[in-house]
């Protein structure tokens, strides 16, 4: 099986919670691959590098199974979708259009991977059609939603409407990093082996 870690929107696979399943997978009894890819956060260019990264998984012929985080967790749900796998989505982004234009014309750079970037308005319209893609694929069931109500970023409300049906649990306080990931990584793994 494999198993990936997305990261969130300026972030990377080597963040506290990639480390964290990089550590904890092999003493849960893990014998598969674990990947944790610094795909782009440009969402053009996330696209195309993360369906190639799928296309390639999903011809191994293993089972694939997905930990999201943020903006992770979207892409996690929109490749859940077209590639048929489960995912874990920690406090996951579900409206990412309308966090565009705040950022939109700001020249960004990513500290893990050094990638500079601009966001502009064809990436709001770009987003757009990948929110509609998901409403209208949406398989519940795929999904363990993993959210904090003191999420700082994102409004943990927003997710637990969107992925109504899902198997959500929501903690009290934490934050958007989530407090404590590494206890709910062997429920987690343990979601994703199931059939």
């Amino acid at each position: 099986m494999h198993i990936v870690y997305l990261h969130g929107f300026l972030s990377g696979g080597k963040s506290i919670k990639g480390q964290i399943l990089a550590q904890m997978l092999p003493t849960l009894n893990f014998s598969g691959t674990y990947h944790a890819p610094d795909y782009p956060d440009r969402p053009d260019l996330a696209v195309a590098f993360l369906q190639d990264f799928f296309t390639k998984l999903k011809a191994s012929g293993e089972d694939i199974g997905v930990f999201g985080s943020s903006m992770g967790g979207f892409w996690a749900s929109v490749f859940a979708e077209r590639f048929d796998f489960k995912a874990v989505l920690i406090n996951p982004c579900v409206c990412p259009a309308t966090l565009i234009p705040q950022l939109s014309g700001q020249e960004q750079e990513n500290p893990y991977s050094h990638e500079h970037f601009t966001l502009t308005p064809a990436h709001v319209t770009l987003m757009q059609n990948f929110e509609t893609e998901l409403k209208e694929h949406l398989t519940p069931s795929r999904y363990l939603v993993l959210l904090q109500e003191g999420d700082e970023v994102l409004d943990f409300r927003q997710a637990q409407s969107f992925y109504q049906g899902a198997d959500i649990k929501v903690s009290t306080g934490g934050c958007h990093a989530f407090d404590n990931f590494a206890a709910v990584v062997p429920d987690g793994l343990r979601f994703l082996q199931s059939h």
